[in-house]
């Protein structure tokens, strides 16, 4: 015998309660937007007037480079250090490959303003609250942010994970932007230290 089921039954999902369920989350999806269009531009991001040279294909490339910097150490030492020494063996190119990514990304840059990769391609990094040179304490701040990003970014791949093209090309990045030298050197002589 063939009951109806109670529509008031939670079990029960027709057709028209998914369709709402994606209109709430389009709206909801809608709201965000409209809240982040709202806000202001930072410093260097896509769409960013008083930065205007293109840049994305460079950052990619550069970022490209300083990542293959980073995993080349990590190679080297994988290749170098004996597997035999127990766990030294496995941790040695990790610790190497995080203080070479560390040396590359805030070492260096709180003092040139660019790493291997942005000197390369041309590239300085700004903040992107004021637009002024980087320093040391931004900077770590952003490398220890960085890493459950890059972790999360490979893991997820995409999926609700750290979204890598709004990084690049978005108009509100969760790090700090790279833009290029000649569009500092018109905005001023000399980037000013935070």
């Amino acid at each position: 015998m063939i009951t109806e089921q109670d529509p008031d039954d939670k079990g029960y999902r027709g057709f028209f309660d998914v369709r709402y369920d994606v209109d709430k989350i389009l709206a909801e999806n809608a709201r965000l937007q409209a809240e982040l269009d709202a806000r202001p531009i930072p410093h260097g991001a896509r769409g960013d007037a008083r930065y205007p040279s293109p840049r994305t294909l460079r950052r990619m490339l550069a970022f490209a480079v300083d990542w293959s910097l980073h995993a080349a150490v990590l190679v080297l030492l994988f290749v170098t250090v004996p597997l035999g020494g127990g766990a030294v063996g496995l941790v040695t190119p990790f610790a190497g490959h995080l203080l070479v990514s560390f040396a590359n990304r805030v070492v260096l840059q709180s003092v040139t303003q660019t790493t291997v990769g942005k000197a390369l391609f041309d590239l300085r990094i700004i903040r992107s609250d004021n637009g002024q040179a980087a320093d040391f304490a931004y900077l770590a701040r952003t490398w220890l942010r960085g890493i459950p990003a890059a972790t999360e970014s490979v893991w997820k791949r995409g999926s609700s994970g750290f979204d890598f093209p709004n990084e690049v090309r978005g108009t509100h990045p969760e790090f700090p932007c790279a833009v290029r030298t000649r569009d500092l050197k018109a905005r001023s002589p000399e980037p000013e230290r935070a």
